[in-house]
């Protein structure tokens, strides 16, 4: 696929990381939910205080697979195909500092908020420390995801603040 049409604006963007984490958290939460009922436990956090440590160490394992799979899915689709699923249904796709498909470091760079987050589900696994660190790096995560759609909403040419992170990628529509 060559290059791309005009720069895409944020609510397009939006939708297509919308439908790309509903891809993935959908089956991560189905799966969760068939673990705390074989465990016999509830998946909300005060319940699952007293749960066993097989419960424990089940979720603890899932959470460290679908931490690689939320990153391992924007940087192999980005990097294989310039543009994830929701990209794809939205007709949007990334372009890399030269124009073809941004390059391992170009999309591991500017997805460095989606390894944060992922990082953060591993980091809760550890009981109480691990939830407080969780939710202060969801803070942060929450902050920069408000300044990529700013600095996209402000730049001429729609790119965010992890696209220039990245050495300049750029998303642009295909049609």
């Amino acid at each position: 696929m060559s290059g791309g049409g005009a720069p895409a604006s944020l609510l397009p963007r939006f939708g297509a990381r919308f439908i790309d984490g509903l891809i993935i958290a959908i089956p991560q939460q189905i799966i969760l939910a068939i673990v705390a009922a074989a465990f016999g436990v509830s998946t909300g956090t005060l319940d699952t205080l007293g749960a066993s440590i097989g419960y424990w160490a089940v979720t603890s394992v899932i959470a460290v697979i679908f931490a690689g799979i939320w990153v391992w899915y924007y940087v192999w689709f980005e990097t294989h195909k310039g543009q994830t699923l929701g990209k794809q249904l939205l007709h949007l796709r990334v372009l890399g500092v030269r124009g073809g498909n941004p390059t391992l470091q170009e999309s591991l760079r500017r997805n460095g908020y989606i390894v944060l987050g992922s990082a953060a589900t591993v980091i809760g696994i550890i009981p109480f420390i691990g939830w407080i660190l969780q939710f202060l790096i969801g803070i942060a995560v929450l902050v920069f995801v408000i300044v990529i759609a700013v600095s996209i909403n402000s730049s001429p040419t729609k790119q965010g603040k992890h696209d220039e992170m990245a050495g300049g990628t750029q998303v642009v529509t295909t049609q």
